[in-house]
């Protein structure tokens, strides 16, 4: 694969120190885990060995019994000179005998008998696992592989634009229809191209850069909400499979009022991370989801190995590998995005509006752009609710009514909400809104009546009680405020599930199953 004007020793070792570390990583994690199988295996292997040596034991002993016991009973036939009809009819009581104290002892776990059928039992369950096992690595190496595929095909894909774009002269309509194929084809991996040229990545990885100049420094600096954004970015975590997926019981980190009700996954991020003594990175993500109204509600699930929000396997990297995973995503941007930007920039306008008749759609891309520019600049100016507009940060959001932008803020809005119409690059951080509704949804939530029998509560308050009678106040966090707010109607603030709702506050345990009164 090769970068035209661009140092293929850099590319190289960019990706593979950098993307290469993510996969290196789960392959430790995976050579660990069949140590740990074979070591089962082994131990099951001389268990079994011992229950086949024991049964062998009891099975010699009773086959010297029972040949001791012929041969007496022998004896005494010829001395005693019995006939033959006399020797047919034992025969046939002792087989008669033998069948019964045969069938006694399949009752009998301590018999012979038993522990042969125990143990044939045995073996073939510990096969079964075996089998199992050996499944599951076939299915981890396939998933492996099949991601290193992913990774150098979508970056064998951003290397075709970078060629294709040598020089100084304009694509052709053909090319830039080339170019938006593989802006298609690139979504949901670690090259995907809106990522690569968007603006909020080179801001990102600037946060990161001031951010690890004072871990230098022994400052110990908290993790912004900027810094995690790029984080989100390096690791990937923004380009999941599960993006536009319905919500259903699989995915089990989401909670319960979210299933197989429509709601898809619209994105999902760092959240918060640690590292630990080691160097281990733990965390939790966001997850957001969208219903067909354009409703939006978020969920934290654990950052895990996969870097999706179905799995609970945790994640095996250290704060080292991420950050030169970020490192090479860096590199990635600097390098390649200011010469495929523009044209990335013309074949996206192109295709969402323009056509095949030599129409480029700057045009009606610029037309929408000044209706969305107006609508916010009309919105800061009355008051209204600005969040989640087109182009609008947390900061301008907070505007003050009657606020007039000036004309670097209007430019400002203005490429924002081009780069996310083009790139779906939302200026404000997905971590910024899920702080901004943990704080208002739980204040909320704390007000809400919850109905029971029981008048009794901290607080001393005559029912109904609120949910804060029932729950302290700091216990209100990221989780407890996701499960919780789908058993209200949040217009009305009345319950629309309460069966759901107290079933929910006794599983966390803040109420008892039988008379729903407070533990």
């Amino acid at each position: 694969m090769a970068l035209s004007g661009l140092s293929n020793a850099n590319f190289a070792s960019g990706f593979t120190t950098g993307y290469g570390l993510v996969g290196t990583s789960l392959d430790r994690q995976m050579k660990r885990e069949q140590l740990e199988q074979a070591q089962l295996n082994k131990e099951r292997d001389y268990a079994l060995k011992e229950q086949e040596a024991d049964a062998l034991s009891e099975y010699r002993a009773s086959d010297l019994l029972i040949k001791g016991q012929n041969a007496s009973l022998d004896a005494e036939i010829k001395r005693g000179n019995l006939g033959i009809n006399k020797t047919k009819a034992d025969t046939a009581k002792t087989q008669a005998l033998t069948a019964e104290k045969k069938q006694d002892d399949l009752g009998d776990p301590n018999s012979l008998e038993s522990k042969k059928i125990l143990a044939e039992i045995a073996s073939k369950n510990a096969s079964t696992a075996s089998s199992v096992a050996g499944t599951k690595k076939t299915n981890i190496e396939t998933d492996r592989a099949q991601s290193d595929v992913d990774i150098y095909q979508s970056a064998n894909n951003l290397s075709r634009i970078y060629d294709m774009l040598d020089g100084n002269r304009q694509p052709t309509s053909e090319e830039l229809a080339e170019i938006e194929s593989i802006y298609q084809d690139n979504k949901f991996t670690h090259f995907n191209v809106g990522t690569v040229v968007a603006r909020e990545t080179e801001l990102g990885n600037r946060a990161i850069g001031q951010y690890l100049q004072d871990m230098e420094s022994g400052m110990n600096p908290e993790m912004s909400n900027q810094v995690k954004k790029a984080f989100t970015v390096a690791l990937g975590l923004n380009n999941s499979r599960a993006l536009g997926r319905e919500v259903t019981d699989e995915f089990v980190n989401a909670p319960e009022w979210m299933h197989n009700k429509g709601y898809r996954i619209e994105s999902q991020g760092l959240y918060n991370a640690t590292a630990d003594s080691s160097g281990k990175l733990s965390g939790e993500l966001y997850v957001w989801v969208k219903d067909d109204q354009g409703n939006q509600y978020p969920y934290p699930a654990p950052l895990t190995a996969n870097r999706n929000n179905k799995d609970n396997k945790p994640l095996d990297l250290t704060l080292d590998d991420a950050i030169q995973s970020s490192a090479a995503t860096a590199h990635m941007v600097s390098s390649v995005s200011p010469r495929i930007k523009p044209a990335v920039r013309q074949a996206r306008i192109q295709a969402k509006y323009g056509n095949n008749r030599g129409d480029n759609g700057e045009e009606a891309f610029q037309k929408i752009v000044n209706n969305l520019l107006n609508t916010n600049v009309r919105a800061i100016q009355n008051g209204e609710n600005t969040y989640n507009l087109f182009g609008m940060t947390g900061e301008m959001a907070q505007l003050p009514e009657g606020t007039i932008l000036d004309e670097f803020q209007t430019a400002e809005m203005k490429s924002m909400i081009e780069e996310q119409l083009l790139f779906g690059a939302r200026p404000e951080n997905d971590q910024d809104r899920v702080d901004r509704w943990l704080e208002t949804t739980s204040e909320q939530l704390k007000t809400l009546p919850f109905e029971s029998g029981d008048t009794d509560n901290r607080k001393g308050a005559s029912k109904p009680r609120t949910l804060s009678d029932i729950i302290p106040d700091e216990k209100f966090g990221f989780r407890t405020t996701s499960i919780l707010q789908g058993y209200y109607d949040e217009k009305t603030g009345e319950i629309e599930d309460q069966e759901g709702l107290t079933r929910q506050l006794v599983r966390m345990g803040w109420i008892t199953p039988d008379d729903n009164k407070r533990k």
